[in-house]
């Protein structure tokens, strides 16, 4: 079923070298700005373009420090310009881009896409990982302005082309921190990672958080554990959530349901 919904692309999920595994749809609305409704854009963008495009169409430069602590360029490449009619058909902006999951990565360079052939299905996640993962792949070419379903591997046809896209694939994975690059699977999932939770065994926060990393919150599992929360409550009462904690399989939730005086001037606080 996986594959049928990638159709017409190959691979699928954790395929960083194929299209079926790095390719989405994207619906943009924005009625009183785009007027080109219902038309399709085929120009190269990726998920990295959504930020800068959203505080290009707000008018909002990226914040150069946030709290006091200098913030690190925003990549990407605003893609506003795709909303009017006129651009249409225009170059894509966002000319190069690199992939990597796993082991197995790719190139996108201005409609050539350099890219390693699948040698690991999702679901074969135990035994012996690539040791190299960079340099002991087959390597695939293609060239996505008139073959965007990747049927046609240029790479025999064009070496100098492949050499080309790995070198500057290289630049791009050490600009972004890809290597050292790990093609593990199960090994890399279960063994543990340093992480600013580690060691520590109180974590006081001062302010209201709307979310935290499940990495760097506090890991209660198989733990005796407290929360303690100092809170503040108008005369009118008060409810709502104090802390919470979930991810795709189960959660825990310290919740107040409401607060109230009784005549005697006693707060009266239930929770669960």
């Amino acid at each position: 079923m996986v594959v049928a919904f990638d159709t017409p692309f190959s691979w699928f999920k954790q395929n960083a070298s194929a299209l079926g595994g790095i390719n989405q749809n994207m619906v943009v609305s924005w009625p009183a700005r785009i007027k080109d409704k219902g038309a399709l854009r085929e120009q190269f963008v990726h998920v990295i373009d959504v930020v800068p495009t959203i505080l290009d169409a707000a008018g909002i430069r990226a914040p150069e420090v946030v709290d006091g602590i200098k913030q690190a360029p925003i990549e990407g490449t605003s893609f506003a310009y795709t909303f009017d009619a006129k651009n249409a058909k225009a170059p894509t902006r966002h000319k190069t881009q690199y992939f990597e999951m796993m082991g197995q990565w790719a190139l996108y360079d201005d409609g050539w896409f350099l890219s390693t052939k699948v040698n690991r299905a999702p679901w074969e996640a135990f035994g012996p990982a690539n040791a190299d993962p960079l340099n002991n792949q087959v390597l695939e070419l293609y060239n996505l302005n008139t073959d965007f379903s990747q049927t046609t591997d240029l790479a025999a046809k064009y070496p100098e082309k492949v050499k080309q896209l790995k070198t500057k694939f290289v630049a791009e994975a050490k600009k972004y921190q890809v290597f050292p690059m790990d093609a593990s699977v199960a090994a890399r999932i279960v063994a543990p990672r340093p992480n600013i939770t580690s060691g520590r065994n109180e974590f006081v926060y001062t302010r209201p958080m709307t979310g935290l990393p499940q990495g760097d919150s506090p890991n209660i599992l198989n733990a005796s554990y407290s929360f303690t929360a100092d809170i503040e409550v108008p005369q009118v009462g008060a409810e709502g959530m104090i802390v919470t904690s979930g991810g795709r399989f189960a959660g825990y939730g310290f919740y107040l349901l409401k607060a109230s005086r009784c005549s005697c001037g006693t707060w009266w606080i239930s929770s669960a």
